[in-house]
């Protein structure tokens, strides 16, 4: 069952809220021409975080940071 839900049996699942570019670091210095194109929808997990940034992981070579007003959490957290 684990391979039915794919991304979603993570506890760090997010949604891509928005189209957003993920960006190679996170800072809006990086030039467009580094970013790569995520669609609103995606189902995506979160790696690591950084201020008011996260970095999600769309598959396993398409890796970027974002805002992390960006994504929801699609599970609550554990109390």
């Amino acid at each position: 069952s684990w391979n039915a839900y794919g991304k979603l049996h993570d506890a760090t699942a997010r949604i891509l809220l928005q189209p957003i570019n993920l960006s190679p670091a996170p800072t809006d210095l990086v030039p467009r021409e580094e970013t790569s194109p995520a669609n609103a929808g995606t189902i995506v997990q979160t790696r690591r975080s950084f201020l008011t940034w996260s970095q999600i992981a769309v598959d396993q070579d398409h890796v970027g940071w974002v805002r992390r007003t960006a994504v929801m959490p699609l599970y609550a957290r554990a109390s």
